[in-house]
């Protein structure tokens, strides 16, 4: 935080290149809801454009097209930090687990605009 002080200007990027819009626009929303989205108010939030190349980016699966975002709560009366980042951490690894083994199995497609890659 001393050193973001200390330079006399700041650079961002104003658009996102590799993300989908839907992803984009979900992140956008999600931090803007806060004046101070991150943990030091130092660092704002600064929303992002999507890139016009990704207006098409799609995740299909199982013949359903997939939300941008998912937001996954734990259920039950709250937890300790390290048993909640651990059920996380399970959860996201079994997840990408089931998105590989369906596009193993050709369940799972990844669409740009016309073109559709199993």
């Amino acid at each position: 935080m001393k050193a973001r002080g200390e330079v006399a200007a700041h650079y961002t990027l104003d658009t996102n290149w590799r993300s989908a819009p839907g992803m984009v626009e979900s992140v956008n929303t999600l931090f803007s809801q806060m004046n101070d989205a991150f943990m030091f108010r130092e660092i704002p939030f600064l929303p992002v454009k999507s890139a016009p190349k990704n207006a098409g980016l799609r995740f299909e699966l199982r013949g359903d097209f997939q939300p941008a975002m998912n937001v996954w709560l734990m259920e039950g009366e709250g937890c300790g930090v390290g048993d909640y980042q651990a059920f996380m951490a399970q959860h996201c690894a079994a997840q990408i687990r089931d998105w590989l083994s369906a596009g193993v199995r050709g369940e799972a497609i990844l669409h740009r605009g016309d073109e559709a890659r199993r």
